[in-house]
């Protein structure tokens, strides 16, 4: 599945749990946002989460997006869309 589908997915199933009054995000590891999904075409009202577990960091998670505007991208400062 293309990252577009997937990310058109996503953006669906979350607008439907919004439109019921829940809070919605997206929590995945951060490979498969990366590589998977076309991020930045989340809405800024979404949470997002990526994580990391590594053998550099004693097995705990790592998040490293929550809910921002701008993040970082091995090295490359992204900006989400509203």
């Amino acid at each position: 599945m293309e990252k577009k589908a997937i990310t058109d997915i996503t953006i669906a199933f979350c607008e439907t749990m919004k439109n019921a009054g829940y809070e919605v995000g997206v929590y995945s590891y951060s490979y498969w946002l990366n590589n998977y999904m076309e991020i930045l075409r989340l809405p800024a009202d979404y949470s997002l989460w990526g994580a990391d577990y590594g053998t550099n960091n004693n097995g705990q998670i790592q998040v490293i997006w929550i809910n921002i505007q701008k993040l970082m991208i091995y090295g490359n400062l992204q900006t989400r869309h509203k």
